[in-house]
């Protein structure tokens, strides 16, 4: 490893490995109020395709945000507890996708 790759350089050269069991996670934020508006249709979009892809997945729920509406919903969590065993990560434009990739 040369002293100037970055993470991202690093995960791209490692060898690929696959889950034995994929977990999404979904990540629902807008805490932050942009894109408020599209709230309600990133979530319903999110969860259709987590359905269409056939994967279990959480939904992380920000201790700000208020409750989702009653969709097909399996456990509401915090993201930091879920995103060390989750393989795959459904984010807006926040932090939390870049740092998933430090638990890699």
């Amino acid at each position: 490893m040369n002293s100037w790759e970055t993470r991202i350089e690093r995960l791209w050269r490692a060898p690929a490995s696959r889950p034995i069991q994929p977990l999404l996670t979904i990540n629902l934020d807008f805490t932050c109020g942009v894109w408020s508006a599209a709230r309600s249709n990133w979530l319903v979009t999110a969860s259709e395709n987590r359905r269409l892809a056939g994967v279990p997945y959480t939904l992380a729920v920000h201790p700000g945000e208020r409750p989702p509406p009653a969709i097909d919903l399996i456990i509401t969590v915090s993201v930091n507890r879920v995103r060390p065993r989750c393989t795959i990560l459904v984010d807006r434009f926040r932090t939390v996708p870049s740092e998933a990739m430090d638990t890699v």
